[in-house]
């Protein structure tokens, strides 16, 4: 236990001196390797955990690689231009925030992933909200709320998939005892996100009109822009892999660029690797690429490594059964889920560990007290699918900050689903225990 909070409080030192958080867990990675051989574990056992971490990502890091690439190519064929001119016109007079909420609800749900939804239309309503000159952080919370609502609750979402896969539950049961926590949960973010938007009577409107404008005047805008959208969320919703989808985005992207605006290859290709860039423009849609992803990729490299290793020196199974010896009774069963799940989600910076371990190691408790797995799975999604962007250095929170270019001091404190739903989950538990 003493190694664990030794690392994190690495990994903290490095955020606390505002460094790259790679740094900080590649330094808990050494410290952790070199305790391990201290202890006596071989180096070759150390090392084969610690490459097993990434192979075992390899997936996941196909995908970052390719968010990067579809954001600016989404950009440069005019998928988002097209969605911000359209979002301007529509929503420009509504409550913009209560309304973001709402639709990044919405598209998670219809996908299925908090980090899909936010890079597609995260950046489009970040880029909406830029030009109305609305607060950036209160939106981006509300972006980052709406996004994760859908990694617990889609059954399209593989969070949920793998959590009822590992309790050995079922789908609809499991929706059905994680709506009476999510609906009061909901309402109440709702009403702070609505109340917050209501408080910018005097948001700058005079320089919507320049930003149409100039839309209209550097792309060929028009509904064909949004066949690279449809592509992907056909391809998501028909199940297909995820980054079979976003490549087959990408393709009638460029596909686009070159029909409708007049990109050439070199163009497409700068865009691909750099980032979308077009100085010209007076709104803010740039960035993007291959390389704006390569924090990331490095981070989650170095995160699975780290977890790797931690599950190499048996530190986490070790932490689970002292934390397992205070359960006794049904209330603290349920708290002591979701509070493994975050803790998991916290010390090996992804979240499927949070799923797969007390998914695993808690289905025993749960029948030693007779109580349903549906409890089980509820207390993993609201306490530790709906945090992990709340952890500053978990992978999720870190492709947050790259994807929308905020910082995780902007976000954090206003996504507030992410903390209301825990609340309400331990507070209705506590009223009535669970039966």
């Amino acid at each position: 236990m003493k190694k664990v909070i030794v690392s994190l409080c690495i990994i903290s030192l490095s955020i606390f001196l505002k460094l790259p958080v790679y740094y900080g867990i590649g330094g808990a990675l050494i410290f952790l390797y070199a305790a391990g051989i201290f202890s006596g574990f071989s180096a070759s056992a150390l090392n084969k955990s610690i490459i097993g971490g990434p192979l075992s990502a390899k997936n996941v890091l196909l995908v970052l690689s390719s968010i990067g690439v579809l954001t600016s190519m989404w950009m440069l064929c005019g998928t988002i231009p097209y969605l911000m001119f359209m979002g301007l016109k529509i929503l420009k007079n509504y409550n913009f925030i209560f309304f973001s909420f709402l639709i990044m609800s919405f598209i998670s749900l219809s996908l299925g992933t908090g980090i899909g939804s936010i890079s597609t239309m995260g950046v489009v309503l970040l880029g909406v909200g830029k030009s109305m000159g609305i607060s950036l952080p209160v939106l981006s919370g509300a972006i980052v709320s709406g996004a994760y609502l859908g990694d617990r609750s889609s059954p399209l979402s593989s969070a949920f998939n793998l959590v009822t896969e590992i309790t050995s539950t079922n789908a609809q049961d499991n929706i059905r005892r994680m709506n009476s926590s999510l609906l009061p949960a909901f309402l109440i973010s709702a009403a702070i996100y609505y109340f917050l938007g209501s408080s910018y009577p005097s948001l700058d409107y005079s320089g919507i009109d320049g930003t149409l404008v100039s839309i209209q005047n550097s792309f060929h805008i028009g509904l064909f822009c949004t066949l690279p959208l449809i592509i992907l969320f056909s391809c998501i919703m028909l199940r297909l892999p995820t980054f079979k989808s976003i490549s087959a985005s990408i393709l009638s992207a460029a596909l686009i660029s070159v029909l409708f605006q007049n990109a050439s290859a070199a163009e497409i290709l700068s865009a691909a690797v750099f980032g979308f860039k077009n100085d010209s423009l007076d709104i803010p849609i740039s960035g993007g690429g291959f390389l704006s992803m390569k924090g990331v990729l490095i981070t989650i490299i170095l995160a699975t490594s780290f977890a790797g290793i931690l599950s190499g020196l048996d530190l986490i199974s070790s932490m689970i059964k002292n934390l397992s010896k205070s359960i006794n009774s049904k209330y603290s069963l349920i708290v002591h889920s979701g509070l493994i799940s975050f803790i998991l989600n916290t010390i090996t910076c992804n979240q499927t560990i949070g799923i797969i371990i007390p998914g695993k190691f808690m289905n025993s408790h749960y029948e030693k007290f007779d109580l349903k797995k549906e409890y089980l799975v509820q207390s993993i999604s609201d306490v530790g699918t709906m945090t992990v962007a709340m952890v500053p250095w978990n992978v999720n929170a870190i492709v947050v900050c790259a994807v929308l270019g905020v910082d995780y001091s902007d976000f954090a404190p206003y996504a507030f689903l992410c903390y209301v739903l825990p609340i309400v989950f331990f507070t209705m538990y506590k009223i009535k225990a669970p039966d």
